[in-house]
């Protein structure tokens, strides 16, 4: 498999959002980076990952989207929709050895009861992996397992056709890198946390080293 030194993840956006200075931000401090990398003969690829799983709807007109991007500094090579992460993150919590589960509790919340798988890992103990809503039919996954599961794609770890969708901005780059790296907003640090304590217990702990973020 092909690889590139780093797989970068930048201008994160809602789908019943759209282009704000948090995009914009996050462009430019790509722009510097990629410069730094540049200087040490790196290779590289940009990625947006479009969260369509927690909003009610979508209002993102991504054409749009990806043209305020590209006139902000620097163009995508890739996007990807947060909810085809769903099965992978299912596939995910099944490979988590079972001594790091603490506990399955059921919660009263408004309207439902959840049934809440929790994981024991060395810094967090309560960390939420899977809610399953009786009066749904489907299960519903908690962001930080979905985004341990992005990591692992964007590694190459994990795979799923058609989940990877190329922009046409840019000439065809390996998406996959040796390492990965997140341009985000802090406000995003627990949850990024959260998914590399959940990869931590998986056999997949050895990908932390490879896993670098970038907070603003």
């Amino acid at each position: 498999m092909k690889k590139v030194d780093y797989n970068i993840e930048f201008a994160h956006v809602y789908s019943d959002d759209k282009f704000s200075l948090e995009q914009k931000t996050s462009s430019e401090i790509l722009r510097k980076t990629i410069e730094n990398l540049k200087k040490d003969n790196k290779t590289f690829v940009s990625a947006i990952l479009i969260d369509d799983y927690q909003p009610s709807y979508s209002y993102l007109d991504v054409y749009d989207f990806l043209e305020s991007v590209k006139n902000s500094g620097f163009s995508p090579s890739y996007i990807a929709y947060e909810s085809q992460l769903h099965s992978l993150a299912t596939k995910l919590i099944s490979l988590i050895n079972k001594k790091n589960i603490l506990e399955k509790k059921t919660e009263t919340k408004i309207k439902s009861n959840r049934d809440t798988i929790l994981l024991d890992t060395d810094s967090h103990s309560t960390i939420s992996l899977k809610d399953e809503y009786f009066a749904k039919s489907k299960d519903y996954i908690e962001t930080s397992v979905l985004i341990a599961a992005w990591y692992l794609v964007r590694l190459g770890i994990f795979t799923k056709p058609g989940l990877i969708k190329e922009t046409k901005y840019t000439k065809k780059i390996p998406f996959v890198g040796e390492n990965i790296m997140s341009i985000i907003p802090k406000k995003y640090r627990q949850v990024d946390e959260d998914a590399k304590a959940i990869i931590s217990c998986t056999p997949y702990k050895i990908a932390l080293k490879k896993i670098h973020n970038i907070y603003f």
